[in-house]
């Protein structure tokens, strides 16, 4: 498992997984800081991206 030290940074997307209960709280209580990427440009209803 991953291990954090104190003023390590965490970078996560929006997948619902990175938001669980207790998340935030528990990369705090180590003195870490959570920074959230944002959505991809093309992301949500009426999507064009192709694959």
């Amino acid at each position: 498992a991953p291990t954090l030290k104190p003023g390590d940074v965490v970078v996560l997307d929006n997948l619902p997984a990175h938001k669980v209960a207790g998340m935030r709280e528990a990369i705090a209580d180590r003195r870490g800081q959570i920074f959230y990427l944002p959505p991809p440009a093309f992301a949500g209803a009426g999507s064009t991206a192709q694959t």
